[in-house]
């Protein structure tokens, strides 16, 4: 499919540039069975605030996800 999941608006309203967020640990794309978890942790792996699952993508691994062309991230 060509279905695409846009965080740009998200992430701008956090202060998190999107070329940075997956660097940054702000986007994670974790594996759970046969699904991705989507999250967004708003201060990053390095903060103290744990990630949040913003949606779970079922039968796809993340290995398949291209950030800029499924997330929208540069």
């Amino acid at each position: 499919g060509k279905d695409r999941i846009d965080l740009s608006a998200l992430l701008a309203s956090i202060n998190a540039p999107s070329a940075t967020a997956i660097g940054r640990g702000v986007v994670t794309l974790l594996a759970a069975g046969a699904n991705t978890l989507v999250q967004i942790d708003t201060d990053g792996s390095a903060g103290p605030v744990p990630p949040r699952t913003l949606v779970t993508l079922r039968n796809l691994a993340p290995t398949a996800i291209v950030p800029g062309r499924d997330l929208g991230l540069n």
